[in-house]
């Protein structure tokens, strides 16, 4: 039995480009990898920053022993991110969180 040596690909301007790799950049011989490890093409500027950050064990008695809840200022200090017990996650604006404020407020004064 002879084996056919078939090609799985797409072809873009005289080149042979496979399916299965998303990495390449179609109608170039380039990667996507050549953009970011050259950096004549792609400027990537990249910082590391140090975060404040609250964490909190006891909740109280209607709490499981493991849940915790904490509270990451963003790098901007304009917000925040905030996990409760790995299972709820979301981030706060701090105009967001001013809203949230004054409309439980507003509740808890029966208005």
């Amino acid at each position: 039995m002879k084996k056919s040596n078939t090609v799985i690909g797409k072809k873009v301007k005289e080149r042979w480009y496979p399916i299965y790799a998303p990495h390449i950049i179609l109608g170039t011989n380039k990667s996507i990898l050549d953009y970011i490890n050259n950096g004549t093409e792609m400027k990537m500027k990249i910082e590391t920053n140090n975060r404040k950050s609250v964490f909190c064990t006891d909740l109280g008695p209607y709490h499981k022993e493991h849940d915790f809840i904490e509270v990451t200022e963003w790098t901007n200090g304009e917000g925040w991110d905030i996990t409760i017990s790995d299972t709820k996650h979301f981030s706060l604006h701090f105009t967001e969180f001013d809203v949230i404020k004054q409309l439980i407020e507003h509740l808890e004064n029966g208005q």
